[in-house]
């Protein structure tokens, strides 16, 4: 971590508030004090190709989406101190063609990330009882879930069109969100009410985080990082805290003010609310102040813990196996996803052994793997079988 200079112009003190800014290839902070903002981090770098971020400073942790665009190497969700600790995977196992595009941290239960792997829903933001995201799909929209995935509520729709970012105003109850196809920021109240167009004529915001009075935006096209009072009219002018930072792709402030803790949520603490595996809080005023659910099996009838599902639906993807509850409205995964698998063709199911039998590879692999397994130990494969095509 970097060190600034104190008030007192001679003494000098640790930086623990700083701009997280992440481009493609390099993610790095920046103080925001002062005219110079220096570097107040060990940037982090290598072999990634970043796509969004999300930050638990209480915890000094620095959350992000690692895609991988080839086989080559696998798409994932990393983690890395600020201070230059080396880089730690969290996830690998199940992650979908597309890669995670948006993260969110639920750092008052401090057990869970949020995450999308769909093609055309990018941002996430979570603000300890709802989940937000931008949908620029089929029906572009701003949107807010239950934390547990369920009550689905569109906040804005109308002229939404390509929206890469969005954040959560914790002082406001405000949601800022970017628009790149329209060039604008845009706001509205966290039920979607007093919408406005707060700045346009922007090039490409791609990646927006709102902290206390200011408001900071990266653009891409620009290769610029700006902030400005989120309370500024339209004559004002941004701030220009960075420029020449080519493939810019999100941002984040770091700082404990801006993860506030919540005394009364449910799942905090190391009873995790009497859930097994994962605490879900609810909407303030519902009938139950938390959900527990499984990441992996599915829940009990005591709500609280999980077991083995003995029925559930086996599906699969361009580069995995996954699998899926039967009952309607579950979100439960049965088993872990089996990833890995290059151009998969066809694949069937042994329910008696446990098996999956698939052939990948455009058809010159046949191979058998446990599903009840992470994908990562027995696989039975044979090589050069021909061209081996699906059966209907």
């Amino acid at each position: 971590m970097a060190f600034e200079l104190n008030p007192d112009g001679k003494t000098c003190r640790n930086v623990t508030r700083f701009l997280v800014v992440a481009q493609l290839h390099v993610i790095r902070g920046f103080t925001i004090s002062g005219s110079d903002h220096h570097e107040a981090m060990v940037p982090v770098g290598g072999p990634l190709y970043v796509l969004a971020i999300d930050v638990l400073p209480r915890q000094h942790w620095l959350y992000f989406c690692d895609y991988s665009p080839s086989y080559n190497r696998e798409s994932s969700i990393k983690r890395v101190h600020p201070s230059g600790s080396p880089i730690q995977d969290l996830v690998t196992n199940g992650i979908g063609t597309y890669g995670v595009r948006g993260i969110t941290i639920d750092w008052v239960a401090g057990s869970s990330l949020y995450c999308y792997t769909a093609k055309n829903i990018t941002p996430l933001v979570s603000d300890c009882r709802y989940l937000y995201f931008a949908d620029y799909g089929i029906n572009p929209h701003i949107g807010r879930y239950d934390l547990n995935g369920q009550n689905h509520v569109s906040i804005a729709s109308f002229g939404v069109q390509v929206s890469l970012d969005l954040s959560v105003d914790f002082w406001t109850h405000r949601i800022y969100w970017t628009d790149i196809e329209a060039g604008v920021i845009e706001r509205a109240d966290w039920d979607g009410s007093n919408r406005q167009i707060f700045r346009s004529s922007i090039a490409t915001p791609v990646g927006i985080t709102v902290f206390e009075e200011t408001l900071y935006w990266v653009d891409r096209t620009v290769k610029k990082v700006y902030s400005i009072n989120k309370n500024a009219d339209a004559t004002v002018e941004p701030t220009v805290l960075k420029e020449d930072m080519p493939e810019l792709k999100d941002v984040s402030m770091y700082d404990v003010a801006a993860k506030p803790e919540v005394p009364d949520h449910p799942c905090i603490g190391e009873t995790n609310g009497g859930c097994a595996q994962l605490c879900f809080a609810n909407p303030v005023g519902s009938d139950v102040d938390h959900t527990c659910a499984c990441s992996i099996g599915e829940i009990t009838a005591d709500n609280r813990t999980c077991r083995f599902s003995d029925k559930f639906l086996v599906y699969g993807s361009y580069g995995e196996i996954r699998s899926h509850s039967i009952y309607p409205g579950s979100l439960d995964s049965p088993t872990p996803a089996i990833k890995g698998i290059v151009y998969l063709k066809s694949f069937d199911f042994d329910y008696q052994q446990g098996k999956v039998y698939f052939i990948a590879r455009p058809g010159i692999e046949v191979a058998s793997i446990n599903l009840l397994d992470d994908g990562s130990r027995e696989r039975s494969v044979a090589l050069d079988v021909g061209k081996c095509q699906p059966t209907i």
